[in-house]
């Protein structure tokens, strides 16, 4: 008997259908680091403040000083003291309140009030008027230096001169002029007197000058007592007197020293200057 044959239904072959389903994948989960918030721009403000630095300029002035130098000449006073020097000379007519050590090279309009502690350089410009100009002649005849220069006390003894003493009466008695001038220091500078009460060449009238023919001739005035004891600096011009032969000075508090003009005296024969405190 032969074996039947097999009969293939249809729903036990494999479909030919051209209809593939899609599948759907599932992924692992991603080994990577996810992406940081902060690179995404946001399109909202922040109301937190950045840690980066803002790379785009301010348009507000800072009150903070800057330790960049900028490249750009600023419009705008600094409020802050610039370390640095300017190159550029300052245009302001205010005047500064820190006193400079350099001297300025523009002459002051306004007067200062402050004594300058460099002499000079200017000669002065007051006049001298004939009547000092006859005196300073005839005087400098005997002293050629009172021509050149004259010192404080030498000016003001030609003062007192010039207001007290007419020289006319001393065309023919030069020398006599000249005394007085010397007396009029040694009152003044030895003696202590105010000459704005001395109004005449009346020296020899003082107790203790001694004079011959109108010419000192001793000048007596030792101390023997605590009062009246004389001060000051003996005036060198004392060694123009020509006819003195005596000066007495001693027990004093005259100061200064010896003047060495008093060498040129050749009548001197008593000089007596112990107990001051003059040198020489």
């Amino acid at each position: 008997t032969p074996a039947p044959f097999l009969t293939l239904s249809p729903l036990m072959l494999p479909t030919l259908s051209p209809l593939v389903h899609p599948a759907v994948l599932t992924l692992p989960p991603s080994e990577e680091t996810p992406t940081p918030l902060s690179t995404i721009t946001s399109v909202e403000p922040t109301l937190v403040p950045s840690m980066q630095h803002q790379v785009k300029p301010s348009m507000r002035p800072t009150m903070a000083q800057s330790t960049h130098p900028t490249g750009k000449h600023s419009m705008q006073p600094s409020i802050t003291k610039s370390m640095e020097p300017t190159m550029v000379p300052s245009s302001s007519m205010q005047p500064t309140l820190k006193a400079s050590m350099e001297p300025s090279k523009i002459p002051s309009l306004q007067p200062t009030f402050m004594p300058s502690l460099r002499p000079t350089v200017n000669p002065s410009m007051q006049p001298i008027t004939a009547v000092e100009a006859s005196f300073i002649m005839i005087i400098s005849s005997f002293m050629p230096n009172l021509q050149v220069s004259r010192g404080i006390g030498q000016q003001q003894a030609l003062d007192w001169l010039v207001d007290n003493v007419i020289v006319d009466d001393f065309k023919e008695k030069e020398d006599l002029l000249l005394e007085c001038f010397i007396m009029i220091l040694f009152r003044r500078d030895v003696l202590g007197q105010n000459m704005n009460y001395v109004k005449s060449c009346d020296h020899c009238e003082i107790r203790g000058v001694i004079c011959t023919e109108e010419k000192v001739e001793k000048l007596n005035f030792n101390g023997f007592t605590k009062q009246n004891k004389l001060t000051g600096v003996m005036p060198t011009e004392l060694g123009n007197l020509q006819a003195l032969t005596s000066l007495h000075l001693g027990n004093h508090q005259l100061t200064g020293a010896v003047p060495s003009e008093l060498g040129h005296l050749q009548g001197m024969t008593d000089l007596y200057l112990y107990g001051n405190e003059m040198t020489g």
